[in-house]
């Protein structure tokens, strides 16, 4: 699919989960029942073509890395969305210490489906 057939289905995506979401690069979501989900970026641009455009860009920077997925969070203290690439991590000590390398506000607990602030 073009960039563009991946926004305009990444745009859906977003009207449909408004909460939040993570899913392949495919656009297809992830089935875990345990385990956490660890943003690797910040990428919180209001714009969303710039948004996506950072995104695919952040793809090629991170392509060391397997497996990376998209991350739609919104931060209810700054009211800002991001749109991040995540990865999924089984250990909450590992999910923690991937977090803190890369700055990262919270991890997503798939199984009790909420955010957990990250303590500095």
């Amino acid at each position: 699919m073009d960039t563009e057939q991946f926004k305009i289905k990444l745009l859906d995506i977003i009207h449909k989960n408004p909460n939040g979401f993570t899913i392949d690069f495919n656009l297809n979501p992830i089935a875990k029942d345990k385990g956490f989900y660890v943003g690797l970026t910040n990428n919180n641009n209001k714009d969303f073509n710039n948004a996506v455009n950072n995104l695919l860009k952040l793809k090629e920077d991170f392509k060391h890395f397997k497996n990376l997925l998209i991350g739609l969070w919104l931060d209810s203290e700054s009211k800002t969305y991001f749109l991040d690439l995540s990865i999924f991590v089984k250990s909450k000590k590992y999910a923690v210490m991937i977090a803190k390398l890369f700055n990262q506000k919270a991890i997503f607990d798939i199984k009790n489906l909420n955010s957990i602030n990250i303590e500095y």
